[in-house]
């Protein structure tokens, strides 16, 4: 089960079977929707073919299904969310209507403390949006340390408050930090995807055409991020002691053990 925190986005995807268990596509039309229930049971968001963000049809090796990106989460409570799904097949209301998940993704704490979130890191390396909150978040707090140490600790105090006296300066900490955690997290990140199918390079631009990646591309991309990460804060390099040091400054010498 997918776990998302409060202050980022959720997914979810559910397939429609026919009596025979075999997988159908729904009818597209404003008997689709999905209601989603926090865990207090209040309704927070319904998907709809026409809701911003919108449902969407997609199919892969299991066949047909329906998908919703981009979940706002802020108002959520904590805890399970309950999916109740309606729709026709072929003009013929589903059975059950609604076709209720209780478990169908958990909403958990958002990430305070930080400047940038996990939907931000995504953004920044081209990453899915079912890619696991939880392990980007192993790697924000080596980004934190780094971007304390370039910027100081005041500055980026102010950066994670609901209003920065300085918000330009605090967008600049939020995007290099968010490179930085790519930078951290990549060298892990890209041994899962042989395995678990849900990390590609991105180098083409689509998110749904993932290639595994090779060690020298993976450190090529690290290098990249460090070196974007920089350039984020560079107009504040005189508000920083000692000045950020060059990109390559923290070698991953030591992850030549990455498959090819």
């Amino acid at each position: 089960m997918k776990r998302f925190s409060a202050d980022d986005s959720g997914s979810y995807i559910v397939r429609f079977r026919n009596a025979a268990g075999a997988v159908v596509a729904p009818d597209l039309d404003a008997n689709l929707y999905i209601e989603f229930r926090d865990s207090a049971g209040t309704l927070r968001f319904t998907a709809t073919t026409t809701s911003d963000p919108a449902l969407a049809s997609g199919s892969d090796a299991d066949g047909a299904y329906i998908s919703i990106s981009e979940i706002p989460l802020t108002s959520f409570a904590a805890g399970l969310v309950e999916a109740r799904v309606y729709g026709n097949i072929a003009g013929v209301a589903i059975v059950p209507e609604p076709f209720i998940f209780a478990a169908a993704f958990e909403v958990i704490e958002a990430y305070a403390g930080y400047a940038c979130t996990p939907a931000q890191v995504r953004a920044i390396a081209n990453l899915p949006d079912s890619f696991d909150s939880n392990s980007i978040a192993a790697f924000l707090p080596a980004a934190r340390r780094r971007i304390k140490t370039w910027m100081g600790v005041d500055a980026y105090a102010d950066a994670i408050l609901a209003t920065p006296t300085d918000a330009d300066r605090a967008e600049a900490i939020a995007e290099a930090e968010a490179h930085l955690c790519v930078a951290e997290g990549l060298p892990t990140w890209s041994r899962r995807i042989g395995s678990a199918g849900n990390l590609i390079s991105g180098r083409d631009g689509d998110k749904n055409s993932w290639t595994r990646m090779s060690v020298p591309d993976v450190l090529a991309e690290v290098a990249a991020h460090l070196a974007a990460a920089e350039r984020a804060v560079a107009a504040y390099y005189g508000d920083v002691t000692p000045v950020p040091i060059a990109v390559g400054a923290k070698g991953y010498d030591t992850e030549t053990d990455l498959e090819t």
